[in-house]
């Protein structure tokens, strides 16, 4: 999300009584530190950043120019300049987190966002004040504390936690290169045994690595283009599957999926597109198209049921597509079992189900 869209939600959301969005990722502040009639303002701005930097969060914000209380804008002007800002943090923060600046407009207002981001392995963050000690700081809900030893605790071991996971992930990365090379270059009658090892890494790993694994499975559906094999594809459709688990359910409530989900979900597209076609234009093997299609019906109904708008349109599109081209080949029940899946993705109330085609079932599967 970038600053405008940020500072317009939040302000928003101040207007309705809501004030949910103040927590570890957002703080909002009325004026700029040095505007305030306090002689130790650099203390203020030093406390604010470091416990924002100490939120296990990949980016935090400070907004400056919205007030909890009527007016909610307040237009903000900052004496000082970037570069002297930046200094002011780099001599009293230890580690140095990475800090940006932003202007907003909102209604001839004037406001800044200053967006902390700080780095697991660098925890915890440091703040030096005015009487030359050195404290941790935290966030507590919406407001600003001093680290206690639970805060410690929890910070520490999300740094081991992220180290681990950072070897761990290098040592899948490695594998999967592999296994991505085999699929290239092994002969077909071992895909099977090279999938049930790929099937290892679609569990508890990071998005990075569930990426890799539909990306080596891509790998394998391009040998298996001229082919058949409809155990091996209903396998690849299983490993896939676990991959861009848990597509089905609907996200909690404020939650922004993040890029790298969206581009995973697009990938499984892509890998649905090559799937399908395989069953469709090469072969017209029911088994092969229920596969691509029970994993892109998945996808379709993970975007219907969280408004992802983009991904949505590119499954219609594809279902559009594959029924059309089910069509040109006179492969009847496979534009009836495509365009089955598709009102069964789009279907959130039970009365909307579509019919099943029973005679259908079978040759398709789910």
């Amino acid at each position: 999300m970038n600053s405008k869209s940020l500072v317009e939600q939040t302000f928003q959301k101040l207007c309705s009584g809501d004030f949910t969005f103040e927590n570890n990722v957002v703080d909002i502040k009325g004026e700029w530190y040095s505007n305030i009639n306090k002689p130790n303002w650099k203390d203020d701005l030093t406390k604010d950043v470091c416990s924002l930097a100490n939120t296990i969060q990949k980016r935090s914000h400070l907004i400056f120019g919205l007030k909890e209380n009527h007016p909610h804008l307040n237009s903000i002007s900052i004496k000082e300049d970037e570069a002297t800002i930046q200094q002011i943090i780099r001599s009293r923060l230890n580690p140095v987190p990475k800090i940006s600046f932003s202007s907003v407009k909102i209604e001839d207002h004037n406001l800044y966002v200053m967006s902390i981001s700080g780095n697991l392995e660098e925890l915890p963050y440091f703040a030096k004040k005015s009487d030359n000690n050195h404290y941790i700081y935290v966030r507590r809900g919406s407001s600003t504390d001093q680290c206690r030893k639970e805060d410690l605790q929890r910070i520490l071991k999300a740094k081991r936690e992220a180290m681990l996971s950072i070897e761990v992930e290098a040592d899948a990365l490695s594998r999967l290169k592999e296994i991505r090379y085999k699929f290239r270059n092994d002969e077909l009658d071992n895909f099977l045994n090279l999938l049930h090892e790929l099937n290892q890494y679609t569990e508890n790993y990071t998005l990075k690595i569930d990426r890799e694994v539909i990306s080596c499975i891509y790998e394998a559906e391009m040998r298996l283009r001229l082919k058949s094999y409809v155990e091996i594809t209903k396998k690849l459709k299983e490993v896939a599957f676990n991959a861009l688990y848990p597509i089905h359910q609907k996200l909690r409530a404020n939650y922004t999926i993040p890029q790298e989900k969206l581009e995973l979900l697009e990938d499984g597209i892509n890998l649905c597109h090559q799937i399908c076609y395989r069953g469709i234009k090469r072969q017209q093997i029911p088994r092969v198209v229920g596969c691509g299609v029970y994993l892109l019906r998945t996808i379709l109904r993970y975007a219907r049921l969280n408004e992802l708008g983009q991904v949505q349109q590119k499954s219609l599109a594809l279902f559009d597509r594959l029924k059309q081209a089910a069509i040109e080949y006179e492969f009847e029940d496979a534009a009836r079992w495509i365009q089955f899946k598709k009102e069964d993705a789009l279907a959130l109330d039970q009365n909307e189900l579509p019919d099943l085609p029973r005679d259908l079932l079978d040759k398709f599967g789910i």
